[in-house]
């Protein structure tokens, strides 16, 4: 296994293992939430994604593609056990973290901003809520479900043209 997907690892186990006590705030939509925000975070300042993962455009926002494995692996480790709960009313697979995670391959600025994404996406979001939000990033909405996003589109700005740029581009064109 690749230091990019033992990083991964550790950052999946970290964040299960800090919303333990609460498995019920943290589901696969809002596992899958925090770990995209991280990537975009780290991505935009660092020019690296966190993990090494790749997203996919699924209808509940953005999908770490190598999320299951990554999961499969934890639960066989015993580092992870899944849960079947009910969260406000719909039914849950919560993820709960077992055992210290080895955060050696972790900065301690992304282990801080692991746990700043886990406070925001888990305390002040319900998975609907945080999927909306993500359905607002341009890079979303212009994929295909299915396809891939990568994270160099979230360096795109998408700024609607002024009035102005509008009735020159209508002239040169001939239809003003």
């Amino acid at each position: 296994m690749d230091s990019s997907n033992k990083k991964l690892l550790s950052a999946v186990h970290f964040i299960c293992k800090q919303m333990g006590s609460e498995p019920e705030k943290l589901g696969l939509v809002k596992l899958h939430k925090i770990l995209w925000y991280t990537d975009v975070w780290s991505f935009r300042h660092t020019g690296m994604s966190m993990t090494g993962g790749h997203y996919i455009r699924m209808p509940y926002g953005p999908c770490l593609q190598e999320l299951t494995a990554t999961l499969k692996t934890l639960k066989s480790q015993g580092k992870v056990f899944e849960n079947e709960g009910e969260y406000f009313g719909y039914e849950q697979r919560q993820m709960i973290g077992k055992g210290t995670p080895d955060t050696s391959l972790l900065t301690d600025r992304e282990v801080r901003l692991l746990e700043d994404f886990i406070k925001d996406v888990c305390e002040s979001h319900t998975a609907a809520s945080i999927s909306e939000k993500s359905h607002k990033d341009r890079v979303w909405q212009i994929a295909a479900d299915g396809e891939a996003i990568p994270l160099e589109a979230t360096l795109v700005r998408f700024i609607p043209p002024d009035p102005e740029s509008i009735r020159e581009a209508k002239q040169e064109l001939g239809i003003a």
